[in-house]
Formats: structure tokens, sequence, C-alpha cells
């Protein structure tokens, strides 16, 4: 057990601080809500369907969620994996929440009405699920850069 006098002289003779993760979760929850917006006025523009505009921006915003995290993880959350899992799936499921509460009421149809719980539950699993395998790549690549 590390007691606080030699956590202290560890970090040099300051108190480690906690990382905040309130500029990350913004900068996260704009640019997600941010990739929606775009791919949802492109699919407009263009006359897609809802559906095929739903889907593209799902994987629009997963694909934008990987590369934030993967380029991110070590600032925000200084290598500590569960922080990270509750902070992003907290935030994948604040954004599903927002994105559905804006499609239902942008277009009130039955589709819209059964997303407002499809979508922050999926928005969720995808967040948790691709910090976890970011985290282990992070562990992995670790390891063998020691080594």
């Amino acid at each position: 057990m590390v007691h606080i006098e030699e956590a202290v002289e560890a970090h040099g003779g300051t108190h480690p601080t906690r990382p905040s993760f309130v500029p990350y979760v913004v900068a996260m929850l704009v640019l997600l809500l941010a990739v929606d917006f775009l791919v949802s006025r492109l699919g407009a523009n263009f006359l897609w369907r809802e559906r095929t505009i739903y889907l593209v921006s799902y994987v629009a915003r997963m694909l934008a969620f990987i590369f934030a995290t993967q380029f991110l993880y070590e600032r925000a959350f200084r290598g500590d994996s569960r922080i990270a899992l509750v902070v992003n799936g907290w935030l994948g499921l604040v954004t599903g929440a927002i994105l559905a509460v804006g499609r239902f009421g942008a277009a009130p149809a039955v589709w819209t009405f059964l997303n407002l719980i499809v979508e922050p539950l999926d928005s969720l699993v995808y967040a948790v699920l691709i910090t976890w395998l970011i985290s282990k790549f992070k562990k992995v690549s670790t390891i063998t850069n020691t080594i």
C-alpha cells in the first residue's frame, strides 16, 4: 500500500491531481453531435432516406469516437481503464439520449419513439466496447514497448 508521502515524492513533491474530465466530455459531446448534424445535413442535401441517414450517422459517430478516444485516452484518463469505461459509457448514453430526443422532436414517428430507448443504449454499448478494446490495446502496446 502506498502512503501519501511516497505518492507526493513520486510526483516531484507536489500532490497528485485527478484528471479533469469536463474538457474531454464537452469536446467529445460537441464532436459527436456535430458529426451527427453534418451527416444529417449531407443526407438531406443528397435526398437520402431517413434510415440511411441514421445508419450513416451511427457509423460516422462510431468512427469519430474511435479516433478521438484513441488519441485522447492517455491524456484524459492517464491509463486508468475503469475511469475511461465509466466516463465514456456515460458520454455514450447522454449523446444517444440527446440525439434520440432531437430525432423524435424533428420527426415524431413510431421508429423515432422507439429510438428514445434504443439509441442511448446502443451508444452506451459501443462506447463501452470501444473504450474496453482501446484500453486492452494500450495495455498490450505498453507491455511490448517495455520488453
